[in-house]
């Protein structure tokens, strides 16, 4: 904890050196679900605009959240595999809301979200608010949320082929236009790599349409088409291998899937006194397990959402707003069941100057789950001087139990073992209390966030007293502190950042009636990222990033596992050879390190490689 402070009192030093540089533009967000100044707001949000997103390699647009304070991936893979995202040291995906331009994305069986399943080739923003974050967006935001902004805008064709390691490749077409009054902004990516996995290859396929008329009215669209291949030796189709690396077998490692998803928003107004934000959404993901024997996973959400907004004096704003949802899951093999769900919700919040340099906000929220009704709250405040700003973030959040946590039937796996879902599980809930520090100047920005948190009645699978039934239990709980900090440096020719993460804490596992204190699983102690950018000229533009993690412990009963620590260098050169040919060349993992990010399943498996050393040649090609 010492740690902690010491770096927060050296940054914050060094911030007031440099507070005479000019002052940035205003910058809006979705914080609240509504459009607001960013500098009005209590949460701490970080902001991955455009000209961030250009540092890093265009081959895979996913990695980028790693390289920032807070954020984890729980990857599978480098490419566009499985992949979730946890925060501020919880290693639950199913805890961070995904949305795609304010469409929630997690999905009922597990609420989690593959990220690999995005159209990264639209993204042209990522805003991520970090804490709790329920009483504005419900479940799975017990972390925080981290919504994915498309670009819609007239702009003429453009082609990015790339190639490289393991006969990979991946091509971007997209263009925008306008119709009338309407804006249209259509994308199509192709991928195709044999470095996924050791044996087999991946294809991923992305046709996604985006439409908006003035500020009215605006329709997203898209379909995502993925295969993939396993990780490790092929198994004998006949039997299951008595031993070694049984991800090669597991069913969630080879796959096919398809996701759908549509999104409608009306943003009436009435004389710019009441402003109205109704959404109507669904999304589709089917899963098609190819084992030892055919298994389809179905998962259908529909929902609609209205929220009125009332803004009255400088900046002040009162928000109102109704959720309902209906979610369903459909599992189709030897022991098939389908359950769904209809949580509705109501919710407030409000933003108050109380004088020019100082507000406050606080909301609240009641979730209905059918099986019980969860409040959720937070308050907080903002004080600027300068560009210099105080941000205090307090509140709960809670995670509803899964579909697949409550109604998984009783499936038998092996004679006499079997799995079975709880209906009496309690939501999972989370306390958070936030001190944000934040300088923002148009070539100065920092960030540092200390946090404490404390979650209970963690949701578990593990077997029952009897040894014969896996099923989920609230037994764990977890206390979490640690400092996220985040240094932005932006001169004419270079651009110089700097993200780390220090986290620390415990978990108490129940056993039998006894809490029993260990380490925290899946989560490195330390995470720091740096790059540098340097465009010395309008066509030439060189970019370095170096990343390094601390080891990951994970428990098997009383076996313990450990991923080791890791550094890698990466780095990337584009070159606009004329007005509308760019190259770029990218090497990722320089130091060829072999690491993985994901543990397998027994403490004898192997674990999910990343890769190492890779190399690729993109071309970049804009037409009229």
């Amino acid at each position: 904890m010492k740690k902690n402070f010491c770096f927060i009192l050296i940054f914050i030093n060094f911030s007031f050196i440099f507070s005479q540089l000019y002052q940035t533009e205003t910058v809006y967000v979705y914080a609240k679900r509504i459009k607001e100044n960013l500098n009005t707001l209590s949460l701490p949000i970080t902001i991955i605009d455009q000209l961030t997103l250009k540092i890093f390699p265009t081959i895979e647009k996913k990695n980028i959240l790693n390289y920032f304070s807070g954020i984890n991936l729980n990857s599978y893979s480098f490419f566009k595999g499985l992949t979730g995202v946890s925060l501020q040291g919880n290693p639950k995906s199913s805890h961070t809301l995904i949305l795609f331009d304010n469409l929630p994305l997690n999905q009922p069986s597990s609420q989690t979200t593959d990220l690999g399943l995005l159209p990264s080739g639209l993204i042209q923003k990522i805003e991520i608010y970090k804490g709790p974050n329920s009483n504005i967006y419900g479940t799975n935001a017990l972390n925080g949320v981290i919504n994915f902004i498309p670009i819609i805008e007239d702009k003429p064709l453009s082609l990015n082929f790339s190639y490289g390691s393991f006969k990979t490749y991946q091509l971007i077409a997209k263009t925008g236009f306008k119709i009338k009054d309407f804006l249209f902004s259509l994308n199509w990516e192709q991928f195709k790599t044999n470095g996924m996995r050791t044996n087999d290859g991946q294809k991923f396929y992305n046709f996604t349409i985006l439409t908006k008329l003035s500020e009215l009215f605006k329709l997203n669209s898209g379909v995502s088409l993925r295969e993939i291949g396993v990780p490790g030796p092929k198994p004998n189709p006949n039997f299951i291998p008595p031993f070694g690396d049984s991800l090669s077998y597991s069913k969630i490692d080879r796959q096919r899937d398809t996701f759908y998803f549509l999104s409608l928003h009306f943003l009436p107004h009435l004389e710019n006194i009441i402003f109205f934000n109704y959404q109507i959404y669904a999304t589709y993901q089917r899963t098609n397990f190819a084992s030892y024997e055919t298994t389809s996973l179905k998962n259908n959400s529909y929902g609609s959402n209205l929220i009125i907004s009332y803004p009255f004096g400088k900046e002040n704003n009162f928000n109102f707003g109704l959720d309902i949802k209906w979610e369903k899951v459909k599992y189709i093999n030897s022991s098939a069941f389908q359950a769904f769900r209809t949580p509705f919700a109501l919710f407030s919040n409000v933003k108050y100057r109380i004088f020019e340099r100082l507000f406050i906000n606080g909301g609240i929220r009641v979730d209905d789950y059918e099986f019980g009704r969860f409040l959720s709250y937070s308050v907080g405040s903002l004080y600027s001087v300068n560009n210099h700003f105080l941000k205090f973030h307090l509140g709960n959040s809670f995670k509803a139990p899964a579909i697949n946590d409550l109604y998984w039937p009783k499936t038998e796996i092996f004679p006499n073992f079997y799995l079975s879902g709880n209906q009496n599980l309690k939501r999972e809930i989370a306390n958070v209390l936030e001190i944000n520090y934040q300088v923002s100047y148009e070539k100065y920005q920092i960030s540092i966030n200390p946090f404490v948190k404390k979650i209970k009645d963690l949701i578990r699978w593990t077997l029952d007293k009897t040894m014969t039934k896996y099923t989920p239990f609230n037994l764990d709980k977890s206390f979490i502190y640690g400092t996220e900090i985040s240094f932005r440096l932006k001169f004419t020719d270079v651009e110089i950042g700097f993200n780390t993460t220090l986290l620390n804490g415990n978990e108490e596992i129940k056993e039998d009636t006894i809490f029993k204190k260990r380490k925290l699983t899946y989560v490195p102690k330390l995470t720091n990222s740096f790059y540098f950018y340097y465009s010395p000229l309008q066509t030439f533009n060189i970019s370095l990033i170096t990343y390094y993690r601390t080891e990951k412990i994970n428990y098997y009963g009383k076996e313990i596992k450990i991923l080791p620590s890791y550094f890698t260098l990466d780095l990337k050169a584009n070159y606009q050879l004329t007005k509308f040919l760019n190259a770029e060349i990218a090497i990722l993992n320089l130091f060829d390190k072999e690491y993985a990010e994901m543990f397998g399943y027994t403490p004898e498996d192997f674990d999910y490689p990343i890769g190492r050393r890779k190399i690729f040649l993109s071309l970049g090609l804009q037409l009229f």
